[in-house]
């Protein structure tokens, strides 16, 4: 059954779960069952602004509204991987802005892409002169913040 059809309470208990599983996988494999969980969610016109954190809901709150923009599917891959227990350090997050589309990407060790593509991976090298990158999102090294402050260019 699809996680995102469940009632909240129920959405949320499987998103921990579903932590819980990746903090048991090797690299390659962990973002590939990301990718794969996050590519059943519902997809809405805007559910984050991708260029201004301030006024973004909680990870929670925003999987108990169970609908989320290409943006915020990016957002929540990235707490879902913090939240599983991944360096932090390994992790930002580019808004990006190709011919028809702009939107967060999670960049994991600056070579792996999640999110450009729905359920997909990609090699940062292999897609990079596809768009434009605005800026990038990181998450502080030293805090347990869930939103990312825009990197120092």
């Amino acid at each position: 059954m699809n996680t995102f059809l469940l009632p909240e309470k129920d959405r949320l208990l499987s998103w921990r779960e579903h932590r819980n599983t990746l903090a048991k996988l090797e690299d390659t494999e962990k973002f590939k069952a990301l990718t794969r969980w996050w590519a059943t969610a519902p997809i809405c016109a805007y559910s984050i602004d991708a260029d201004d954190t301030k006024n973004w809901p909680t990870p929670w709150e925003l999987l108990n509204e169970g609908v989320f923009c290409t943006s915020g599917i990016a957002y929540m891959m990235a707490a879902t991987l913090l939240l599983s227990g991944f360096d932090r350090s390994r992790l930002s997050m580019p808004f990006i802005k190709g011919q028809d589309d702009e939107r967060l990407v999670v960049l994991i060790d600056d070579q792996i892409v999640l999110n450009y593509s729905y359920g997909e991976v990609f090699d940062w090298d292999e897609i990079r002169d596809d768009f434009h990158v605005f800026h990038t999102w990181v998450w502080p090294g030293d805090s347990d913040a869930t939103l990312p402050v825009k990197a120092q260019a």
